[in-house]
């Protein structure tokens, strides 16, 4: 359990090497082809990852080749991703700027949710057949064509000319910049609780699934169905929320429901799974379908147009690096906690309960900060 939800946030850690990122970009006005390039490289190497049955044999070495290369792939995702986001972020004008990323974000989950779910048909079909060489092997197809039509799209985007830095980075501006800035330094504070909170508990739902309730892989994709499908709406309603109101109005918002969800899978045990799990899931998905956008765009916001690969890089990385404390810290507290339960008025909680209930805490304390911004910054 402890090791799935290391592994499960090895992309957060990943995140750090944002921290190198206005090194390369801050000085080059022109940044779609290393952009493009990157995100190129990067899905070829997860792609080669469905292989990894087909060529490795031995088990030990196939999982480090799995490991290293899946980090590798996030390294580079996490590298170009504030220029990428600055770069995106610029082709939507402000006044439609929330409609645009809710329908963006409502796609994306719309379009690797089916995805997802044909490929796991097709692995399914080819195990029953006791052809799952040929499974994996269609994967592996499907991912090359969708990565390279990724990159020529990629390719076909117009790019602004974004204002560069005016002279060379010294790479204590990395860190001094955004710390002196007091503005910036409280958006820093908020992507630092969302991350604290979430990661605590986050990886380790699955793996509670799985081996705390023992359910069944159809009903666990049946929820994730469910999550997605909250995450497609809410994505296109907070988009327009945004536009109304603000992007910290919509960040308030998905931590009230991550906070529910905490709380709910708190009481989630074997005599209630089938009925709270959906609820749970449901709440999650909404939250996870408006954050991603809404933490991007207020970080973009509240930094300075010459300096963006400075300020949204290190938050990102702080984030990042206090993300995978937060899972590490919750698999030393289900360690630590071992088979420890809380019984009250017949209500029993073990040890994964416990830590999704510290969790809903943080998104209490989260929500509270954004609560507080909103009255300190305009």
């Amino acid at each position: 359990d402890r090791l799935n939800g290391i592994i499960g946030a090895i992309p957060v850690l990943a995140g750090i090497v944002m921290l190198l990122t206005p090194l390369f970009f801050e000085t080059r006005s022109r940044r779609k082809a290393p952009i493009a390039i990157g995100a190129f490289i990067a899905r070829i190497l997860l792609s080669f990852l469905i292989l990894v049955p087909l060529i490795i044999k031995d088990r030990v070495i196939g999982l480090v080749y799995l490991t290293v290369t899946y980090f590798l792939a996030h390294l580079i995702i996490s590298f170009i991703n504030p220029p990428a986001s600055a770069w995106q972020i610029s082709l939507a004008p402000e006044s439609i700027r929330g409609r645009y990323f809710g329908i963006r974000e409502s796609v994306v989950i719309g379009c690797v949710t089916i995805i997802t779910l044909g490929m796991g048909k097709i692995l399914d079909v080819s195990e029953l057949r006791r052809q799952q060489d040929k499974g994996f092997l269609a994967l592996f197809i499907a991912v090359l064509i969708l990565t390279i039509i990724n990159f020529i799209f990629a390719c076909s985007i117009k790019e602004p000319e974004v204002e560069t830095a005016c002279g060379p980075i010294a790479k204590s501006d990395i860190f001094k910049l955004p710390v002196k800035d007091k503005t910036y330094r409280k958006i820093v504070g908020l992507v630092l609780l969302w991350n604290l909170g979430y990661q605590l508990s986050a990886p380790f739902t699955s793996v509670y699934m799985v081996s705390g309730l023992n359910l069944n892989y159809t009903y666990i994709t049946l929820t994730g169905i469910f999550s997605a499908a909250a995450s497609v709406i809410c994505a296109r309603i907070l988009g327009r929320t945004a536009d109304r109101k603000s992007w910290l109005y919509t960040s308030r918002v998905c931590a009230a429901s991550q906070m529910v969800s905490q709380f709910l899978w708190f009481f989630v045990n074997r005599e209630n799974a089938l009925y709270l799990i959906p609820f749970a899931q449901l709440l999650s998905g909404a939250a996870w379908g408006g954050i991603n956008i809404s933490l991007m765009n207020i970080q973009y916001k509240y930094s300075p147009d010459r300096m963006k690969t400075i300020y949204i890089g290190f938050s990102s990385a702080a984030g990042g690096l206090v993300g995978f404390a937060s899972s590490l810290l919750g698999s030393l507290l289900i360690t630590v906690m071992g088979d420890i339960k809380i019984k009250h008025f017949g209500f029993e909680a073990g040890n994964m309960q416990i830590l999704f209930a510290l969790s809903g805490i943080l998104m209490v304390f989260c929500m509270t900060y954004v609560n507080l911004l909103k009255k300190r910054i305009r």
